[in-house]
Formats: C-alpha cells, sequence, structure tokens
C-alpha cells in the first residue's frame, strides 16, 4: 500500500473506529465499578507498525486522586505537557514483545475529556502509541502485550483489532483471566484478503463488544 494511499484510508476508518471505540468501551465504563481504573486497549497490526490504543476511565471513587496525580499544578485542567508527563508514566508500565523482542512504544498522541467528566467517571482518555517493526518479513509472528500501570484499582481489557494491512491476518488471541496480559499470534503474507471496506471494520469491531462485557462479568463473579 502506498503512503498516499495509506493515509486516504486512514482519513476514513479512523473515525470508524473511533465510534467503535464509543461502542465497545463506554458500556463498560458506565458498567465498571466506582472504586476502580478501567483500562482497555486495542492492538492493531500492520505489515511495518504496531499501534497500541489504551483508554483510561477512572470511576468517581479513585478519580480525585487519579486526577491529582494528572493535574499536577492544580488548576483544574490538564494541559499537554501534564497529558503528555501522563501518558508516559503509564508507558513505563507497558511492556509490547514482537518475536521475543522487546519494543519500545512511542506516545503518538494523548486525548483527555474535560475534568468534570473524569471526575463524574464517564471521562475516556486516549493514548495512542506506535512501534516500527520489520516491514518485509512474511510469515507467523507473535505479540506479547502486558500492562502492569496501577494495579491496585484497576481492571483490564484487551482485544487485537483488525489489522491495518490486507496482508495481515490475525490467527489467535489469548488472554490471562485479567486480561492485563495478551498474547497476538498473526501472519504476514504477500497477499492478502481483501476487505470489502470501513464498513467491514465498523461491524467487525462491533462484533468484539461482547469479549468486552463478558470480561466485566467474569470480574464481577471473582470480586463476589
Amino acid at each position: 500500500m502506498t503512503v498516499a494511499a495509506r493515509a486516504a484510508n486512514r482519513l476514513v476508518v479512523k473515525p470508524l473506529l473511533a465510534f467503535c471505540v464509543l461502542v465497545l468501551v463506554a458500556p463498560s465504563a458506565l458498567a465498571h465499578r466506582l472504586d476502580e481504573y478501567l483500562q482497555a486497549t486495542q492492538i492493531s497490526v500492520g505489515r511495518d507498525r504496531i499501534v497500541v490504543d489504551i483508554y483510561l476511565t477512572p470511576g468517581t471513587a479513585v478519580a480525585p486522586e487519579i486526577l491529582s496525580t494528572i493535574d499536577k499544578n492544580g488548576d483544574g485542567s490538564i494541559s499537554s505537557a501534564e497529558g503528555t508527563a501522563y501518558g508516559q508514566s503509564v508507558l513505563k508500565s507497558v511492556r509490547l514483545v514482537v518475536d521475543d523482542t522487546p519494543r519500545e512504544l512511542s506516545l503518538s498522541s494523548s486525548e483527555y475529556p474535560p475534568m468534570d467528566q473524569l471526575s463524574a467517571g464517564i471521562g475516556l482518555i486516549h493514548l495512542e502509541t506506535v512501534t516500527q517493526v520489520v516491514s518485509d518479513s512474511e510469515g507467523a509472528h507473535r505479540i506479547e502485550f502486558e500492562n502492569n500501570f496501577d494495579p491496585k484499582t484497576s481492571v483490564y481489557l484487551a482485544n487485537a483489532m483488525i489489522p491495518l494491512d490486507r496482508t495481515v491476518k490475525i490467527r489467535h488471541q489469548q488472554r490471562d483471566v485479567l486480561q492485563r496480559d495478551l498474547q497476538i499470534d498473526y501472519e504476514v503474507g504477500s497477499e492478502g484478503p481483501s476487505y470489502p471496506g470501513p464498513a467491514w471494520i465498523l461491524l467487525a469491531a462491533v462484533g468484539t463488544t461482547g469479549l468486552f462485557r463478558y470480561g466485566l462479568h467474569l470480574r464481577r463473579i471473582k470480586q463476589k
């Protein structure tokens, strides 16, 4: 895929994926306990890069402490520098390994809702991170992801999304019971399946809603 084609495809697909995030994460955010910090991770695999999106939603009981950590000067707003600093602190507790080789994730962007939404337990912090991988390495590959950020109050969700390139196919996903660890087996080929278009991506992503809700259900059972 050419750079121009990839850019054009991203302009169409990214808004759809943003909508999917609302469908996937928002119901879980509204349902999680007030004393929990919900961390939902979505991993998108491409031929030459891996994008890791982390969505953070603090419950109302833990929000004050978390917000005081982010808003260092206590002025009631999150500056760009404060948002970036917090994002970097999250990444220090995240581990990504590709084919047994540790990879460093770079923070591409950090988005924060208004403080009042975060305080109310409905705000969604979005951290987008990326790492580069070998572009011409065809065949089977494995990703190991681990999230150890703020384990005291957090619950975790993790899932592989639709690949970024049609030459990539997800073969298998395996999670631990807490979904702090996610293993993804995928394959890179010279030719991949033809995607009908962004609408198919939307439907496939929305279809993973059940996985997120099931993960929360398991945690509630363990907490009783």
